[in-house]
């Protein structure tokens, strides 16, 4: 005869689990987030909890909560210049109207609950003068080609608008280097409208392989993100002109197709600073 549990559950929704909290006893752990691993925590009701994804070295992308300034940055109304280290502003065809700067989070008001970064980055657009061909995008380099080459990639972020829902687009470029074969270009999944409160957004894709390219001196990958692209930008899709305020922070490239927790890419602040002085 089988003894009946004492507060028998099932699951109620996706990605629950049944877990075992007693003699005949169990209860349910909640779903947890995309790319997270579960974890034993005795000081848990059911013992278990989720733990985000920290692998060392999955981002690619040196400095990617902004914390390491070394050139002082504070503002600019120029292109083709660095902002904050490994980060740079590049763009087209327009007249006036960009303000880059640097900005402060308040303590406690970073997008990631219990990830207190200092610093983010801001973008205020108004192209007087904007035609089919203007564009800008924020621009990040990740050290040789050969990264992800053949591999599904996962890039994410996190961005918000000062009204509206202006849109963003991301493009990927293998560049060969000196020497090397022709770049290839990639547009990264759809243009996304974004909102006006601090979200993460995600892109996946089929990185090309390399098979019978030539890499030469200095290769890397470059991902570009769009603020503003005319009509005839054609390697970026239908982001528009736009005038807006746009708040980024929190940059990843990682292996697979989910955008798991958000970490740097050496997990300490020297290591970051050491990647970012190569």
């Amino acid at each position: 005869m089988t003894k009946a549990r004492s507060n028998a559950s099932a699951p109620a929704a996706k990605g629950q689990i049944v877990v075992g909290t007693g003699t005949d006893a169990s209860g349910i752990l909640s779903a947890g987030s995309n790319g997270d691993t579960v974890l034993a925590d005795s000081s848990t009701s059911t013992g278990l909890r989720w733990q985000g994804d920290y692998a060392a070295g999955k981002n690619k992308i040196i400095n990617g909560d902004f914390a390491i300034n070394q050139r002082g940055f504070t503002s600019t109304t120029s292109l083709n210049v660095f902002a904050f280290d490994r980060f740079d502003w590049g763009g087209a065809a327009f007249t006036s109207g960009l303000t880059i700067s640097a900005q402060t989070f308040t303590p406690g008001a970073a997008p990631v609950a219990g990830y207190e970064s200092t610093n983010y980055l801001r973008a205020v657009t108004l192209l007087v003068g904007a035609g089919a061909t203007t564009q800008i995008y924020l621009r990040n380099r990740i050290e040789d080609v050969r990264t992800f080459a053949g591999q599904t990639m996962t890039v994410s972020f996190w961005a918000k608008a000062n009204s509206g829902t202006p849109n963003l687009g991301v493009r990927l470029e293998q560049d060969f280097g000196s020497g090397g074969s022709s770049s290839v270009f990639t547009l990264v999944g759809a243009v996304t409208a974004i909102s006006t409160s601090w979200a993460r957004y995600s892109f996946t894709l089929a990185v090309p392989s390399i098979s019978g390219k030539t890499v030469g001196a200095g290769s890397h990958l470059e991902l570009r993100f769009y603020i503003s692209a005319g009509a005839s930008v054609s390697d970026v899709g239908a982001v528009g002109n736009q005038d807006n305020t746009f708040e980024f922070w929190g940059f990843q490239a990682e292996q697979g197709s989910v955008a798991t927790a958000f970490q740097t890419a050496t997990g300490t602040p020297q290591g970051e600073l050491a990647a970012c002085q190569r």
